[in-house]
């Protein structure tokens, strides 16, 4: 792999590894203790926004470095990408003992994405473009 392509790359693995991570607590029953908390809708509806928010960043973090997108170029990019994915998630869920997919949680996602790209954007780290390949 030329390693202008294996830089690139890696700025993409906190994302691909945090997807990993998505993937697998989907991959198994929601926790009992989420069965005793008052307000549950409303506190699985915030994990989404905050879960959706880090991926958001992760994905304009690395579109920022990796591609020639303008700030809002890349947070509506990343937002694509993080919607696409809920939506997996959410369908992968289905087939999960126990889990149900819910359209509204698709929605929190994106919005989650994009708080957590738009926030993203503030930080000197995430905004220096770096294409050169």
């Amino acid at each position: 792999m030329p390693s202008g392509l294996l830089r690139k790359f890696t700025y993409w693995v906190p994302a691909l590894i945090y997807m990993g991570a998505i993937f697998y607590l989907s991959s198994s029953r929601a926790p009992e203790f989420f069965d005793c908390i008052n307000y549950r809708f409303f506190f699985i509806k915030f994990l989404h926004l905050v879960e959706y928010g880090v991926l958001g960043a992760l994905y304009y973090y690395a579109l920022r470095k990796t591609s020639s997108y303008s700030h809002a170029g890349a947070l509506w990019v990343a937002v694509v990408l993080a919607g696409a994915f809920g939506l997996s998630d959410e369908w992968h869920q289905s087939f999960i003992a126990g889990r149900i997919a819910m359209p509204l949680d698709v929605v929190t996602d994106i919005l989650g994405a994009y708080f957590g790209g738009k926030i993203g954007g503030y930080f000197k780290i995430f905004r220096s473009a770096e294409v050169s390949a």
